[in-house]
């Protein structure tokens, strides 16, 4: 009786070749910034003072897309290392964000949160919007659209990429 070589050879393989370490998921502290004019960012990136100029390397972003009042929202956006651009005019079609020429107060939030807490991986969560209603109800419901993306986006990022967010908190909790 002949004993097919392929079977063998992988079952070798597999023997010799030492297990993966299974994936272990990091922990970030995650930032909330939502709001409205004042949160999305008016200011241009080429005024920036040179400390801001590339951005806070150490920090992670996720911008979503919002809309006007009454408009599905998609909600879509990258993650991303938080660089300048992502005030008034970002967009992102899910894949690739487009930075705009205006910045934030992500950027010196960052900065200080990630001084702050030497050593701990800092995420922040944006979605903001200038113009729009202040309360969910006149705003047919995009607010907590916005949100239930961000908790769908936090249950696909822990559940398929294995990156646990330990802590939501909105800034001005702190």
């Amino acid at each position: 009786m002949r004993t097919p070589i392929l079977p063998v050879l992988t079952l070798l393989t597999l023997a010799l070749v030492p297990a993966a370490d299974p994936l272990r998921a990091e922990e970030y502290l995650v930032f909330y910034l939502g709001g409205q004019s004042n949160m999305d960012g008016y200011g241009f990136v080429n005024q920036l003072s040179d400390d801001y100029q590339s951005g806070v390397p150490a920090v992670r972003i996720f911008h979503g897309n919002t809309s006007p009042d009454k408009k599905p929202v998609d909600g879509r956006g990258v993650w991303a290392t938080l660089e300048p651009g992502h005030g008034v005019g970002f967009k992102s079609d899910g894949k690739q964000n487009n930075l705009s020429k205006r910045f934030g107060v992500e950027l010196s939030f960052a900065k200080l949160i990630s001084e702050s807490l030497p050593g701990k991986k800092i995420a922040i969560i944006k979605y903001s919007r200038g113009g729009t209603s202040i309360d969910q109800r006149a705003a047919g419901g995009s607010v907590h659209f916005c949100s239930r993306q961000t908790v769908v986006r936090k249950w696909y990022m822990e559940e398929i990429f294995g990156i646990y967010l330990s802590h939501v908190l909105a800034p001005n909790l702190l």
